[in-house]
């Protein structure tokens, strides 16, 4: 129904032109030829097997959403605790000694499926408790089991079974991003739940999702070019936009306002840098000098330079 599966792009426009191959024993035939056919038409053929003995076959298409779900994350929301997730068993170990008698849960669920069980509600996750997924087709139930569990122990270093990769593709192919040459400079920040990619060369950002790498869309810069991206822990994020001369910043404190607005707007050769900090919206600008005031969010290294 979808393809990539974890992507948002629909397999609709592929139907009406598809190439079909069949593999047939030995002395078999299909007449006419197999060809390039549209999938929403009945196309009929005749089918002959190694006796001579034909009949008519039809070959259709039909779009059908998948029956599939895997859980991507679990986690307890106070106290903090993320689950260890087994997709294979079907398990979510909770490694803690905490109570969990009344707590509440969050959970995401791969493309397209949903999580059907409230996590919203305080529970009792002491015992054993399912989580329930729905998948893509709006039909077919997954059901998981939300355990607390002791982590075995190994001798040193990480049990390479607590690590999962989320995704790994070329983004030029499947994001559509410039290819990666000298003159890219790629920069990435986390912020929401989303994974935002900026190739440092003015093309404008983009925004994944960041359990499945599925694109959502992009940053809304209006005429700016962005030439980096930064955040922090606290869901702060940075975006100077990309100029001839070098942009240096070190670090400050700002108070969130609705609108703040340098002083040296029109100065001669300026540098400027938008950045979203909780709900307000705050505007930077400043002439790159020796002497000139210097802007950035908390948290963010010191000092640091963006050719």
């Amino acid at each position: 129904y979808y393809y990539p599966e974890e992507s948002d792009d629909q397999t609709t426009m592929y139907m009406a032109k598809v190439r079909v191959k069949a593999e047939l024993a030995n002395d078999c035939k299909i007449d006419p030829p197999l060809s390039v056919m549209s999938l929403y038409d009945e196309n009929e053929f005749v089918f002959t097997d190694a006796s001579g003995k034909s009949r008519k076959i039809v070959i259709t298409g039909k779009r059908v959403k998948s029956s599939n779900a895997t859980l991507m994350s679990f986690s307890i929301v106070n106290p903090p605790i993320d689950g260890f997730i087994d997709n294979d068993e079907r398990m979510i170990y909770l490694f803690t000694t905490d109570d969990l008698s009344s707590v509440s849960a969050t959970a995401v669920a791969s493309a397209h499926a949903s999580v059907k069980s409230d996590l919203d509600t305080p529970a009792d996750y002491n015992n054993p408790r399912e989580v329930v997924l729905l998948a893509p087709d709006g039909k077919t139930e997954i059901v998981y089991t939300a355990q607390k569990a002791v982590p075995t122990k190994i001798a040193h270093g990480f049990n390479k079974s607590s690590v999962r990769q989320l995704f790994n593709f070329a983004p030029d192919s499947r994001l559509g991003t410039p290819a990666y040459t000298a003159a890219t400079n790629p920069s990435l920040a986390a912020i929401d739940g989303y994974l935002v990619v900026c190739m440092g060369d003015g093309s404008t950002p983009i925004y994944l999702d960041g359990q499945t790498g599925a694109k959502k869309g992009e940053i809304v810069l209006g005429s700016a070019s962005a030439g980096s991206i930064a955040s922090d822990e606290a869901g702060n994020m940075l975006i100077c936009t990309l100029t001839a001369a070098a942009l240096r910043y070190t670090r400050v404190h700002l108070s969130a306002r609705p609108l703040f607005s340098s002083a040296n707007m029109k100065a001669r050769g300026l540098c400027q840098g938008v950045a979203r900090w909780k709900s307000a919206e705050i505007s930077m600008a400043t002439p790159w000098s020796p002497y000139s005031s210097r802007v950035c969010l908390p948290s963010l290294p010191h000092p640091t330079s963006y050719p």
